[in-house]
């Protein structure tokens, strides 16, 4: 009974990506879109108004991570980066957030994974909780300042660590997976960010 309800979760959850993506491909109407959902509430078509504003959700969403991407720079001097990508967690089956990732390397060993999470309560919780709590973490974790902002380091042995910053628009963070990174890398990595242009963005 429990791999059913796995498996059909999974293809309701296939179909509703399928659906977005069908949307996505059409011109969509947004503001059109917004008085059909005000025209459908108010004559109690709350199935056609819920339509619309799944519509308007997955459109937003996209146009968020479209945003989000670009805020992820271009290559430090001496590395390469991959395209950036992204997606939005929005609709009945998913918290409403927007992420960016990108993936830097230098050389075959060393390489940085940036994610940029905005309208993400879910995600930054438990970062402001560690931060919370600074007095009584020790050991691999410690708090640490990156250009003014709070952000908690994890390190998993000499090379391999977590950096999470706090940016100044609510419920948005970067967070800094390291590979091949001694200890101060990833604060010198995420210190070498245009972090005030990166937090408007978030912000628009």
């Amino acid at each position: 009974m429990r791999a059913g309800r796995i498996v059909s979760l999974a293809a309701l959850t296939a179909v509703a990506g399928l659906t977005l993506g069908v949307a996505r491909a059409e011109d969509l109407d947004v503001p059109a879109l917004f008085g059909s959902a005000k025209a459908s509430f108010e004559a109690k078509k709350y199935g056609k108004a819920m339509a619309d504003l799944n519509l308007i959700a997955g459109e937003l969403g996209r146009l968020r991570v479209e945003v989000l991407t670009k805020a992820l720079p271009a290559a430090p001097s001496g590395w390469t980066a991959d395209e950036p990508e992204g997606n939005a967690g929005i609709g009945a089956f998913a918290i409403g957030f927007a992420q960016a990732n990108r993936r830097y390397a230098k050389g075959d060993d060393v390489s940085v994974r940036v994610e940029l999470y905005a309208d993400a309560p879910a995600m930054v919780a438990p970062v402001q909780s560690l931060l919370s709590m600074a007095g009584m973490m020790g050991g691999a974790v410690k708090v640490v300042t990156v250009k003014g902002r709070k952000a908690v380091l994890q390190m998993n042995g000499d090379k391999n660590g977590s950096l999470m910053v706090l940016l100044a628009p609510p419920n948005s963070m970067l967070k800094f997976e390291g590979q091949g990174t001694p200890k101060g890398d990833l604060e010198a990595f995420a210190g070498g960010l245009d972090l005030d242009a990166i937090e408007k963005l978030v912000a628009e």
